[in-house]
């Protein structure tokens, strides 16, 4: 079942919010390559778009000991 949730729908456009980005940011560069090619989409389509990515975020999982 699909569920309207007027409070995060665009006042203009009816759309849904878009949050998107990379899982890891190498660099500022490469944020504002991938930032200003996915705002010249939602742009086109009037999307609302919300840029989140994790700056140099670790490829490993990190081991925290429970402290049982």
């Amino acid at each position: 079942m699909i569920q309207h949730l007027s409070n995060i729908s665009h006042k203009d456009s009816k759309n849904f919010f878009l949050i998107a980005g990379p899982c890891a940011i190498e660099s500022e560069d490469m944020a504002m390559r991938i930032a200003e090619t996915v705002i010249k989409i939602t742009d086109k389509y009037k999307i609302p778009y919300i840029f989140k990515g994790s700056f140099k975020k670790p490829t490993a999982p990190v081991w925290i000991p429970s402290q049982a």
